[in-house]
């Protein structure tokens, strides 16, 4: 019992510490834009994020006309992925979470896609951040709950070869 605490806790930090250089990652030139290797490195970060983010500029954060180089909410997301990532590294428990959750947190993010499209209100970055940050935290759990359950998986059929 001990032994699967500690491997899950472990787990859990590996994931901290990866998700946690993906956010350092999409915010690096907003950090280093001073730094002479952003010249070097802008580009690239630009690349590899405009692969997970349509990274439109009037929906990224920004300072001095700088962006992050994924949107706001996306931005959410990660950062609700990591927030909750790492609160999981002190969580004993494994994780088990219905699908209420998930409903819930891609219905607001819909309601808020719609409202904008039908103009019911202008885009807000502030809301697209939330309804994000809302659905990182929720499907951090599920990709826990998943991975966990997988390598219990794994080594269950290890330990019985």
């Amino acid at each position: 019992m001990r032994k699967d605490r500690f491997r899950l806790k472990t787990l859990r930090a590996i994931v901290f510490l990866i998700l946690l250089t993906w956010c350092l990652g999409f915010s690096n030139f907003f950090i280093f834009k001073d730094s002479p290797l952003s010249i070097i490195t802008y580009p690239v970060f630009k690349q590899i994020y405009s692969n997970v983010c349509h990274q439109n500029e009037l929906k990224s954060f920004n300072d001095l006309g700088f962006n992050l180089f994924v949107c706001a909410r996306c931005t959410g997301i990660y950062l609700g992925c990591l927030l909750i990532s790492f609160l999981s590294v002190f969580m004993i428990r494994r994780t088990e979470i219905g699908l209420s959750p998930l409903y819930i947190s891609l219905l607001l993010i819909l309601t808020d896609v719609l409202f904008v499209r039908m103009n019911i209100y202008l885009y807000s970055k502030l809301i697209s951040f939330i309804t994000g940050l809302v659905f990182g935290l929720v499907i951090y759990l599920y990709f826990l709950e998943i991975m966990e359950n997988s390598i219990g998986k794994f080594s269950v059929v290890k330990n019985n070869a």
